[in-house]
């Protein structure tokens, strides 16, 4: 789902104005008629057969969390 991980912020009163931003932006691509492709392998043969004015690649993130012999009691 575009906007990934952060989206699982929703509920968190601070973060508002984050999840709001990537709403707004998904709704910016849908009205201008950008076309998102996810979950697709891309190479050479792809491309040349697509195209594509642009390509972004957006390979998502996997959270951070300190181990327990890095936090700070």
């Amino acid at each position: 789902e575009l906007g990934g991980i952060i989206l699982c912020e929703r509920n968190v009163p601070f973060k508002k104005r984050t999840v709001e931003f990537i709403e707004r932006q998904k709704y910016l691509l849908q009205k201008n008629g950008v076309d998102v492709r996810m979950n697709t392998k891309v190479d050479p043969a792809y491309v040349e057969k697509e195209q594509p004015d642009v390509i972004i690649a957006a390979v998502g993130s996997v959270p951070a969390v300190p181990s327990a012999s890095q936090s700070s009691v």
